[in-house]
């Protein structure tokens, strides 16, 4: 399962991010998001991987239950992040 404390702290830099509209990392440095595997938290690069990351972006638990158990990376943000 994973550490509620790191999800949080990561919901809330992404709450941060989308308040100041700055992006966090310089033009020439590749972006590692924290996602979510089968709740396992993990890191993931966009431009190294061929599969998408799954961005809730509205509250739905059925969908929640359904992609996460199937290995997708979804990214650990606040609902509503877009």
């Amino acid at each position: 399962m994973r550490s509620v404390t790191s999800a949080k702290a990561n919901e809330r830099a992404w709450s941060n991010i989308v308040r100041t509209g700055q992006w966090p990392w310089a033009p020439d440095e590749e972006a590692r998001l924290v996602v979510s595997r089968t709740n396992v938290l993990g890191t993931f690069s966009p431009s190294s991987e061929e599969v998408p990351v799954i961005v809730c972006d509205e509250a739905d638990p059925l969908k929640e239950a359904l992609i996460e158990p199937a290995g997708h990376p979804v990214l650990v943000a606040p609902g509503g992040v877009r």
